[in-house]
């Protein structure tokens, strides 16, 4: 049953649908007896309505639905932007920030806002103790984070990172800046501003992911394939994949 659904999910999220109601079954005393004159059989036993772990598993399909068509759509969306990324001036930038941490991260944050098209440039800050507050998870602790929208948006990096490591460091920033675009886009449909049906329907799904966000501090599965994170990541991956391909054929 559950993989029977997930597959009608699958299919009307490729089509463009992005709003579902989903109902799991009351089995009423008349319920459960037609089921059994049926010969079927009784899906919570003598119970009225499921138990936690079967609602877990519905929760579960959902997810796994929505993570296999975000895939395609992740890749398709965010490859227009990636071959975009010149591999000669990610090394320029690793060689800027090893000169000068702060403007080779701010010159990254520069960078990766014209591939994205952005009409602004987050501003690139040191992430503070503060920032890092830690959950019961391990992933929990952030190594970068964004935040604002218009006027004033702000990425900001592990200082450790931005010293010692500093391609990680690039693929943090380029992760962070794809967040500033998901939530400009959502800022731009909330007031009316978007006309194509595509963009209009990528923007509820961003202002859905934000509004029902997954930290790590329940689970870094759930936290990692959410469209927004998919997305920031695969930018984010492109970036370090592109490094390392460059350094391999230089030898």
């Amino acid at each position: 049953g559950l993989e029977r659904a997930q597959s009608v999910i699958e299919v009307f999220l490729q089509e463009g649908f992005s709003r579902f109601r989903i109902s799991v079954i009351d089995m009423y005393p008349h319920v459960r007896e037609r089921f059994k004159l049926a010969g079927l059989p009784l899906p919570y036993g003598d119970g009225f309505s499921p138990s936690q772990e079967q609602l877990a598993r519905v929760d579960e399909m959902i997810r796994n639905a929505i993570t296999n068509v975000n895939k395609t759509k992740v890749q398709s969306y965010v490859g227009e932007y990636t071959q975009k990324i010149n591999t000669k001036q990610l090394n320029e930038l690793v060689a800027m920030m090893k000169e000068d941490r702060m403007a080779g991260a701010q010159a990254a944050s520069d960078y990766f806002a014209k591939v994205l098209e952005l009409d602004m440039t987050p501003k690139v800050k040191l992430l503070t103790k503060e920032d890092k507050i830690k959950g019961e998870s391990p992933f929990a602790e952030p190594v970068g984070t964004q935040s604002g929208t218009v006027g004033s948006t702000t990425v900001k990096v592990d200082p450790k990172i931005l010293k010692r490591r500093p391609k990680e460091a690039l693929e943090i920033i380029a992760h962070e800046v794809m967040h500033t675009k998901q939530k400009l886009q959502v800022y731009k449909w909330e007031k009316g501003e978007l006309s194509e049906p595509d963009e209009i329907e990528r923007a509820e799904l961003y202002y859905f992911c934000f509004s029902n966000y997954e930290t790590t501090n329940k689970s870094h599965r759930l936290y990692r394939h959410q469209l927004a994170e998919e997305e920031a990541f695969t930018f984010g991956g492109a970036v370090t994949r592109k490094m390392k391909h460059s350094n391999r054929f230089r030898g």
